[in-house]
């Protein structure tokens, strides 16, 4: 067994503990149990936090905030589609964990990205008294900001969740399962963007600007 196959089970092993514990924070929002909610949520978190150690190709401990990160934004995505509420309690340790994360990758406070984030959502909600986003939209704004720790993938961010919250809609709207003036939860689409930006943002970046 070599050094790189027991980084990868302990990455694998810290994901599904803090997937378990994810589920049960989960599970105190939703007010319900679902059977395979656990074994779900540990999968699934272990996965990311793979992900997040090759993403940054075993550099250890941005692997840890980056894993972090993700695992924050997964159960965000999880609350707000089901309640419609995104909570303090998840957004305030994400912009802890991505500026952490912006640090240590480019030794600089993600300043810029972090009012990009957060303003692109806090004059909407200025704007229509809260009726088109909530303050959680701006905290979670704030925390992708702080997590992209640059304009650009904050902008990649941001726009890959108005993609796909606009797909969505328009296959709600034609198959009927929604109305015009229904309510969608944003949360996961944001969550959805900042991983598109993670992951793909420079190269969309790169192919874009040529």
């Amino acid at each position: 067994m070599t050094l790189v196959y027991w980084i990868n089970c302990l990455f694998f092993v810290l994901g599904a503990a803090f997937g378990r514990f994810g589920a049960v924070i989960t599970r105190a929002w939703l007010g319900k149990k679902i059977p395979w909610q656990f074994p779900l949520m540990e999968i699934v978190s272990g996965l990311i936090f793979l992900f997040a150690l090759w993403h940054r190709a075993f550099a250890s401990v941005p692997a840890v905030f980056l894993g972090l990160s993700l695992w924050l934004l997964l159960l965000i995505a999880i609350i707000d589609a089901r309640t419609g509420f995104i909570p303090d309690l998840l957004t305030l340790p994400l912009i802890i964990c991505g500026i952490a994360y912006s640090l240590l990758l480019h030794s600089t406070f993600p300043i810029a990205a972090m009012a990009i984030g957060g303003g692109v959502f806090a004059a909407q909600w200025l704007v229509s008294a809260g009726r088109w986003v909530g303050s959680g939209d701006v905290l979670l704004g704030l925390g992708i900001g702080a997590l992209m720790g640059s304009i650009s993938l904050t902008i990649v961010a941001i726009f890959s969740a108005y993609v796909l919250g606009l797909v969505a809609v328009l296959f709600l709207l034609i198959t009927k399962r929604s109305r015009l003036k229904s309510r969608i939860a944003f949360g996961p689409f944001l969550a959805s963007g900042a991983c598109i930006a993670v992951f793909f943002g420079p190269t969309l970046i790169r192919n874009v600007l040529g």
